[in-house]
């Protein structure tokens, strides 16, 4: 029941995502344990936005502040 409402709202977010971002699509991750990238201990989905012939890639990496604050004003819902 928790589960389903929370992929009902990751797909609600995606598409707003996608609106906004204009991506082709997107993925939707979310890691289990240290082995699989889980850095924090709750759950939580990682929506990525793709566009047509990028490769499959994910890196952690720390980003621009700058430009996620950026990003995160434009993407507000």
């Amino acid at each position: 029941e928790i589960l389903s409402m929370l992929v009902q709202r990751v797909k609600k977010v995606a598409a707003h995502l996608k609106s906004k971002l204009g991506c082709d699509g997107f993925n939707i991750l979310q890691n289990n344990g240290e082995a699989a990238g889980q850095t924090v201990k709750h759950i939580h989905f990682h929506i990525v936005p793709r566009m047509a012939g990028d490769p499959l890639a994910f890196e952690n990496r720390p980003g621009d502040m700058r430009e996620l604050e950026n990003l995160a004003e434009k993407l507000r819902l």
